[in-house]
């Protein structure tokens, strides 16, 4: 039996590899990957997190993708690479789950969900992010815990304990939801397990010190870097606040009416498949039904999410029945961390944070299948061979999805973006803007240390090799000092700005969010030239001869 399950494992992890392989170069995204890989670059020349550089997220994405670009060179293809390893062991995780709750073929029905939603919610698990990361992180912590309760070893604790620590390193909010629900899964499994001839303190013992020896470490770096209070500040106390005050959208209405004319709604709930097809059209069917097609999958994707919280408390009743001790387990596990790990959609309810928070409530909605499947098995043949032809249509249309849209995809993000760091392919209009901002400041920036790129283009540090004079990249709201850009602009006399005046739809306007930065580059900046032919797009900035701005 375990040898079945290796192989059909292998099998698992190859399916989701090769699935990703058509679209793991395509695109990118400045506002999450950019501020990622910029934030690399700078540490790998010296600068200091939270002291040099600003940032409100734990510093573990940004530590692993500067020691991927000292490895493997610093371009965005390494991280993507990186982002399919950790997106195929998700998958494998996701099916381990549903196997051992729901069965085999309920668990390859999660597994090819899972792929589906990664396509339809490109480019959020494409690119290497702090919460894809986090959550393979949570999903290991999980099994590791799953394996300590059945067999009792120590590595499995250890496994528990580091894994804990690092979902957090990675996303802080994770990591707090791991902890409560993995210990209260812990606790409450123990007496029904091999651990139950150790006393709590002897069960704890090696997941605490796995968890000391990763967070001693962390913090002690911060403490000896000078860092720490900063550290602290930044990612503790101001992060809720500004995220309060910048992200306000709730779930959005499940029966009710949708906004449809409001773009800003179909742009930040819409599956972002969809959104790509209502922009650049879809062959054979026009806008109004991409429309209608984009909010039955909101009614769906946050539907289903809504059904699988409801239906919990019953399912976790239902598996504590089963005979099978590692069954009872993984119910006691993954039922109530899904359920957790939802509040992880908020302040912000859009799709790209459905989708992560939605992965391991997969698995709760195979059992919820399995459960009906197995009710309507009581009302005759015809019900089942119903039953399995929906669940052969389901399967059927999430493999659909992911062929159909890889090669729609792959069509749109055509063109090699050809800019230094990022071997990746963009649509043309993105292509055609990047190079220009490139070769913009190349010709502005001669000899100049420092540029300056407002609001959301920080791949052109890396792409120059120019440095950003400020702590801040303006990606994510949080502890930005609008003065403090204009002093260490100054100070450092940067000549040459890309700025980008209509900020990204989820913020206010740039002019309202910094007005001091504003207000300095209207009066010590003339725009020389406008980037990229479409209309909306960046000016690029080179400072006045008569004067700072002052």
């Amino acid at each position: 039996m375990r040898s079945r399950s290796r192989v059909e494992v292998a099998f698992v992890a190859v399916l989701a590899t090769v699935a990703q392989l058509p679209t793991y170069a395509l695109g990118h995204v400045p506002i999450d990957e950019g501020q990622i890989v910029q934030i690399a670059h700078r540490l790998l020349t010296g600068e200091r997190l939270y002291g040099d550089i600003y940032t409100g997220m734990f510093p573990g994405i940004y530590w692993l993708t500067a020691g991927l670009f000292r490895s493997f060179g610093t371009d965005v293809i390494v991280t993507r690479w990186a982002a399919i390893a950790v997106n195929t062991a998700t998958s494998v995780l996701v099916w381990t789950f549903t196997r051992v709750l729901a069965g085999r073929s309920w668990a390859w029905l999660a597994a090819v969900l899972y792929l589906a939603l990664a396509v339809l919610s490109f480019p959020t698990f494409t690119m290497f992010a702090y919460s894809s990361v986090s959550l393979f992180c949570a999903l290991a912590a999980l099994f590791c815990l799953l394996r300590y309760l059945e067999e009792g070893r120590v590595r499995d604790g250890v496994g528990l304990g580091a894994l804990v620590v690092l979902c957090g390193v990675f996303k802080q909010n994770y990591g707090g939801i791991l902890l409560v629900s993995g210990l209260l899964s812990l606790l409450w499994s123990r007496r029904d397990s091999v651990l139950a001839q150790r006393s709590v303190a002897a069960v704890l013992t090696a997941p605490v010190m796995a968890g000391l020896a990763i967070a001693v470490p962390v913090v002690g770096y911060q403490l000896w870097a000078g860092t720490f209070a900063a550290f602290l500040y930044d990612t503790l106390l101001v992060i809720g606040r500004s995220q309060l005050e910048a992200f306000r959208e709730p779930i959005p209405p499940i029966f009710g009416p949708h906004p449809a004319a409001a773009g800003r709604f179909v742009f930040l709930y819409s599956p972002p498949l969809l959104f790509n097809y209502l922009m650049r059209g879809a062959p054979h069917v026009g806008s109004e039904t991409v429309l209608a097609l984009s909010g039955t999958c909101i009614r769906l994707g946050y539907g289903c999410a809504l059904l699988a919280l409801g239906a919990a408390p019953l399912l976790l009743v239902d598996r504590l029945r089963s005979p099978e001790p590692e069954a009872r387990h993984a119910a006691r596990i993954v039922i109530p961390f899904a359920g957790l790990f939802f509040l992880g959609i908020f302040p912000a309810a859009i799709w790209s944070h459905l989708a992560v928070v939605l992965v391991p409530l997969l698995i709760v909605l195979a059992l919820l299948g399995k459960r009906v499947a197995d009710a309507t098995d009581r009302l005759g043949a015809a019900s089942v061979r119903l039953r399995r032809a929906a669940a052969v249509a389901l399967a059927g249309g999430a493999l659909a999805v992911v062929i159909q849209g890889s090669r729609d995809l792959r069509k749109w993000y055509s063109e090699p973006l050809g800019i230094a760091g990022a071997s990746v392919r963009v649509a043309p209009e993105q292509a055609e803007l990047w190079r220009s901002a490139v070769d913009f400041l190349g010709t502005c920036a001669r000899g100049d240390a420092t540029i300056f790129a407002a609001p959301d283009m920080p791949l052109l540090y890396v792409s120059t090799g120019k440095r950003n004079p400020t702590p801040f990249d303006l990606v994510i709201p949080g502890n930005v000092e609008d003065d403090v850009i204009v002093q260490r602009l100054r100070a450092a006399g940067t000549r040459c700005v890309v700025y980008n005046p209509t900020m990204y739809v989820q913020f206010r306007p740039f002019a309202e969010l910094f007005p001091r930065t504003a207000a300095y580059f209207a009066a010590a900046f003339a725009v020389e030239r406008r980037l990229g032919s479409e209309p909306g797009g960046w000016l690029g900035l080179e400072r006045k001869d008569d004067g700072d701005g002052a």
